[in-house]
């Protein structure tokens, strides 16, 4: 499998915001500039925002980027505060896990926050790349061939027009959410599609799980080992 990019990594740490805060409150006029400038933010929330919209789409930053710990910057997508949690997105997600936290550690030295360890109760994780497999996913389906032939057959002979061989292109993994923890509702499900722009002779697929980006690539990869001729 070759990896050819990732396109997304996003985490989110569950925390009950207003417990986070200093008690006195944060002075929005102040902190707004402050936060924008540190990760330099081309969009930040504006002070004329309703509150109602505060509620609805959170206070979110765009375009920005951040210096992790060895040194290197990364793009950061976007950071949003909500009431009950903080949501990072940039290209991986152990990228936006380093942002979060470096995120939590300035506002407790320089904000104030009342934070420990104990109030993220729960991290949420979505990853996006794009990989190039070597093998045929088709393979995974036994009967995949006679599959195939039979949807052939009946678009040749409701068309009368010989069209490309039939291929795997879009598969979907997910558990029970009707008997699944609620508090599991946000993550997304396994996917693997095809990605636009490419033949299926490529074997370029655009592929999403909840997971952080490297265990993700790592599925992927044992997927394919196990697909066998």
């Amino acid at each position: 499998m070759k990896l050819i990019s990732t396109l997304l990594g996003r985490v989110i740490f569950s925390v009950p915001v207003d417990e986070m805060l200093p008690q006195g409150g944060v002075h929005l006029p102040d902190v707004l500039p402050m936060l924008t400038e540190r990760y330099g933010f081309l969009t930040s929330p504006s002070l004329s925002d309703s509150l109602g919209k505060v509620r609805e789409q959170g206070m979110r930053f765009e375009t920005g980027k951040f210096r992790r710990d060895d040194g290197e910057d990364r793009v950061v997508q976007d950071l949003t505060v909500w009431n009950e949690g903080i949501v990072a997105s940039t290209s991986t997600t152990e990228d936006a896990e380093e942002l979060l936290n470096d995120f939590l550690t300035w506002g407790r030295d320089t904000l104030r926050f009342r934070l420990t360890p104990e109030m993220v109760t729960m991290k949420l994780f979505l990853s996006q790349v794009v990989v190039e497999f070597e093998r045929p996913i088709s393979l995974a389906l036994r009967s995949f061939e006679a599959i195939s032939g039979s949807m052939n057959d009946a678009l040749r002979s409701t068309y009368q027009t010989e069209l490309p061989a039939i291929e795997l292109s879009l598969v979907h993994f997910d558990y029970d959410r009707e008997i699944a923890p609620s508090a599991f509702a946000q993550l997304s499900r396994f996917g693997i599609e095809r990605r636009g722009g490419h033949p299926y002779t490529d074997s370029v697929f655009f592929c999403q799980a909840p997971l952080p980006t490297r265990e993700h690539l790592r599925v992927l990869e044992e997927m394919e080992a196990l697909l066998t001729d």
